[in-house]
């Protein structure tokens, strides 16, 4: 049998083979299918008949048996002969039948399957080779142009970003792989041609994501490779220096310090600050910076050498404050100055101004111009001082010479118009021509014109010069003016109240005794008006008249009053009638007080009659027996005796002046005068001994006193003050050796002791004295309240006074005022002690008494004793009696007759008589100091007449001073 169409024998399996053909085939599955690619159109075929046409195919089918039966589909191409349609490979494709080849994928577009039958646009990434990507929307690649570098931090796979580079690496632009390298790449781990991602190196950090190393941070390092953050950099090590992208540390540099990085220092070398500096490397701590030396100038900041930055001339460095210029009036021309004292002082005849006004430091000294003075340390020119005259470089100029003038400013003396010329005179260092003062007159002599003293004359006495006047003589003064010698104004001496002053007056002239002047500026005597009756004017220069009293009277014109009562005297200090010493009044009530004022007359006192052996004191007029009579009071410590012929104590010994201050003492000793002030206070000075304050005094001493009763009287001049301290121990009379005494004396003090005057003693010589001052001080000290430490008098009338404490009537005090003409010895002291000696050598004696009373042994032929009196025949008393009253009546009239006799003679010559009085002027001191221990409660000042002299009896025989 023949095989089937489309079949042909196979032999085994291989029925896709032709084979060849068999014979003997036995049954129909001995015939195979016709092969592939070829075609069996009839039966019994041992083999195919021809193979397909191109772009068909011929597949094992029965059906087929045309060369033309199927066309190759899409995706597919059919090779002549083809059984089956072959699939196109990747990368092409066939969009049409019956193929018998593939298209190639175009550009831009992919074929990635076999088959493929449309190509596909190129998706996003393809085309990208390693290290390239392209974003997720981008498409039709056609080139591996089109693909971007892989950024920068990141590593790219597929065309495709795969992920950030991890921390401790950086990728470059275009990383690839991921392969972690070390600093040096190797070859064999990444692949040729590709960037792999790289270590972070040491100095660098890496966080996630680096494209590049970060640098550590200034002055901050990393020492290991791989560092992740910023945190790993470490700070630099002190005194050590991290420069950016260096991967060594440098030594801190001279002039500064490096403490290293922290959070609060950022590790940079800090310079050493100004005034200090730093020379060595490696330092560490601001501490290590030196501070600049004194002389040193260190302003720049990081200064490493001190070379080249001494102080600069004309300043001082302290080292650590930076320059100071040097201070006016110095300069410094070398550098180096360490202190202001290196500055030196500009020297005599140069200035050295302030560097701040001139804007440069005083190197260099200026020199001083003529006509200026420039001292050591100047700061400026001075104008040449009026009275110098100044070259040029002067320092201190010196002084015009005599008899010219240089005004200020002036060059030399010897220019125009310096010479003095009458009536002018220049003394040396004039700066202008001198006018003769007021009160005096140019004299016109020949030479240089030097004093006032050889060119000018004072004004005579009675004559003024005013510098108002044109005329350069001397003018009359005129009346109602005094002109002393050198009178420049007269309006300024106009008479005083109670004088007159006719033309060319030299001191004004007081009125006389019995009148006054109620007026200034009167020019002759007859201005001086008479006192009215009723009235007295008791001393020259007085501007009104007193009134008597109602126990005296006055003519007109009286200098005193007439009491008017017999035996009584006036007292001019407060116009009252006392009884004379030695008398006494009677009143309706019996014995007056002997300092009682009356117009009744006073009878002569009958003193005791002392028998044989007795003495009668001296004190109180008494007969005592000199056996019975205590002295120990009056002679304390010592005792004494009763004197008869002086009537007081003569004591065992004395204490001499001698012993106190001798005859070289004296010569030395200061001269105490006491003046009164411009406010009518009293003022005590040291004096010498022609007035003038006494040189050996400095400066001159002078105090005013205060506390002070009296003077009574204002006295014109200086006075001489003899100082007396009443207290409890007596009083003293002192003698002043030393001024310093003074101060203790002028202490205040209490007046609980005051002296009194003894008005019947039998030293008094002077029954008619006016003692009204003590009077009143007894009142005050009595009977009032005011304080005052002590008294002042001056005693005017001559004669001896006798004085006792109001609490010690045993210590006593003598006065002797001399008359004048009569002087004290001025080799002696004035203040004696009270010895007989002493009081007979100043002729101080016992006044013997006129009136005593009844000698009843010449009356009675026998002396009386008491007891037998009433024995006595009263008969014979009283004829005895009428004859004495007879007798004593007698003497009575006569003494007022010749009483009256001498008034009126006394009135006539008293109303012509004018009387000049000048007592001398002096201040009192407050205190002195004590003579004796204990001090004295109150003082008694005496101020004397020049030509007086003062005994001072004390109670002590031994008065001690200071």
């Amino acid at each position: 049998m023949s095989c089937l169409q489309n079949l042909i024998f196979q032999h085994g399996d291989r029925a896709h083979e032709v084979q060849p053909p068999y014979p003997g085939g036995t049954s129909e599955g001995s015939c195979g299918p016709c092969p592939a690619g070829s075609f069996c159109p009839g039966l019994g075929l041992s083999s195919p008949i021809s193979s397909c046409v191109a772009g068909s195919e011929c597949p094992w089918d029965l059906r087929t048996s045309s060369p033309m039966a199927i066309l190759c589909p899409q995706g597919h191409f059919c090779q002549p002969g083809s059984a089956w349609p072959v699939l196109c490979h990747q990368g092409e494709y066939q969009p049409s039948l019956g193929s018998d080849s593939c298209l190639l994928c175009p550009p831009g577009f992919h074929c990635p399957h076999p088959g493929t039958r449309m190509p596909r646009l190129c998706p996003a990434h393809a085309y990208c080779p390693a290290g390239t990507f392209t974003p997720q929307d981008a498409s039709g690649l056609r080139e591996e142009g089109d693909c971007s570098v892989c950024p920068p931090g990141n590593y790219c796979r597929g065309g495709q970003v795969w992920g950030k580079c991890p921390a401790g690496y950086y990728c470059p632009p275009g990383a690839s792989e991921l392969i972690t390298q070390g600093p040096r790449e190797s070859q064999t781990s990444c692949p040729q041609g590709q960037l792999c991602a790289k270590q972070c190196p040491p100095g660098f950090y890496c966080p996630e994501g680096s494209g590049e190393p970060t640098l550590c941070p200034p002055h901050t390092m990393a020492a290991a490779p791989g560092a992740k953050q910023q945190e790993e950099c470490g700070p630099c090590p002190a005194g050590r220096w991290c420069k950016a992208g260096d991967l060594a540390t440098h030594p801190c540099p001279a002039g500064h310090y490096c403490p290293g990085g922290s959070e609060t220092s950022p590790g940079t070398p800090q310079a050493c600050p100004e005034h200090t500096y730093l020379p060595a490397e490696g330092g560490r701590s601001l501490a290590e910076c030196l501070p600049c030396p004194p002389g040193y100038l260190c302003v720049s900041p990081g200064l490493s050498s001190l070379e080249s930055h001494l102080c600069p001339p004309g300043y001082w460095c302290p080292g650590d404050q930076g320059a100071f210029l040097c201070p006016p009036g110095t300069f410094r021309t070398k550098p180096g100055a360490s202190s202001k004292e290196d500055c030196e002082l500009c020297p005599p005849g140069h200035y050295c101004p302030q560097a701040e006004l001139k804007d440069h430091a005083n190197v260099f000294v200026i020199p001083c111009r003529a006509g200026f003075e420039c001292p050591a340390g100047a700061v400026a020119e001075v104008t040449c001082r009026a009275g110098s005259y100044c070259e040029t470089q002067t320092g201190i100029p010196p002084l015009c010479p005599g008899g010219y003038a240089c005004p200020a400013g002036s060059s030399t003396y010897t220019g125009p118009g310096q010479l003095c010329l009458f009536p002018y005179y220049c003394p040396l260092g004039s700066a202008h021509p001198h006018e003769c003062p007021g009160g005096s007159e140019a004299l016109n002599r020949s030479g240089l014109r030097v004093s006032e003293e050889t060119c000018c004359h004072l004004c005579e006495a009675g004559t003024y010069r005013s510098l108002a006047l044109d005329s350069q003589a001397c003018q009359p003064c005129p009346p109602g003016f005094s002109c002393h010698q050198g009178t420049e104004s007269y309006h300024s001496q106009p008479c005083p109240v109670g004088h007159y002053c006719p033309a060319k007056t030299h001191s004004p002239r007081p009125c006389p005794s019995g009148t006054f002047g109620n007026s200034s500026q009167a020019g002759a005597v007859g201005e001086c008006l008479p006192c009215p009756a009723g009235t007295f004017s008791a001393h020259p220069g007085q501007a009104g008249c007193l009134p008597c009293g109602s126990s005296s009277f006055s003519p007109p014109g009286a200098s005193h009053c007439t009491c008017r009562g017999l035996n009584r005297v006036f007292q001019k200090s407060d116009g009252s009638c006392i009884c004379q010493a030695g008398h006494e009044s009677y009143s309706r009530r019996g014995l007056e007080s002997e300092e009682s004022d009356s117009d009744e007359d006073c009878q002569p006192q009958v003193a005791e009659r002392c028998s044989a052996g007795e003495v009668r004191l001296a004190a109180t007029r008494k007969c005592v027996s000199p056996q019975l009579h205590n002295c120990s009071s009056f002679c304390h410590p010592v005792d004494g005796k009763l004197s008869a012929e002086l009537g007081i104590c003569q004591c065992q010994e004395y204490v001499s002046a001698e012993e106190l201050c001798d005859a070289q003492c004296l010569a030395k000793a200061p001269q105490l005068s006491l003046a009164w002030g411009s406010s009518r206070e009293l003022i005590l000075s040291v004096k010498g001994e022609a007035g003038d304050h006494d040189q050996r005094v400095s400066p001159p001493w002078g105090r005013e006193v205060s506390s002070t009763l009296g003077p009574d009287q204002f006295f014109q001049e200086n006075a001489r003050v003899h100082l007396v301290q009443c207290g409890p121990r007596g009083i003293f009379g002192f003698v002043i050796s030393r001024v310093d005494m003074l101060d203790s004396f002028l202490l205040d003090r209490s007046a609980s002791h005051y002296p009194v005057y003894q008005m019947q003693h039998l030293f008094n010589s002077n029954p008619n004295w006016d003692f009204g001052a003590f009077r009143r001080l007894s009142h005050l000290v009595r009977e009032t309240h005011l304080n005052f430490s002590r008294f002042a008098h001056q005693f005017l009338d001559p004669g001896t006074y006798v004085f006792r404490d109001n609490r010690l009537p045993e210590s006593i005090i003598v006065v002797l005022v001399k008359k004048k003409g009569v002087a004290c010895d001025p080799g002696l002291s004035p203040v004696q002690p009270s010895s007989p000696y002493q009081l007979a050598r100043h002729g101080v004696l016992r006044h013997r008494l006129l009136n005593l009373g009844p000698d009843w042994t010449v009356i009675t032929g026998e002396p009386l004793p008491l007891k037998t009196l009433e024995d006595f025949s009263v008969r014979t008393l009283y004829d005895k009696l009428e004859d004495q009253s007879l007798h004593v009546a007698a003497q009575l009239s006569k003494h007022r007759s010749e009483a009256l006799a001498f008034y009126r003679g006394a009135s006539q010559q008293l109303q012509g008589l004018k009387v000049r009085h000048n007592s001398p002027t002096a201040k009192l001191p407050s205190s002195l100091p004590p003579q004796r221990t204990g001090a004295p409660l109150t003082h008694f000042w005496k101020l004397l007449k020049t030509d007086t002299a003062l005994v001072l009896p004390g109670l002590s025989p031994t008065p001690q001073h200071n």
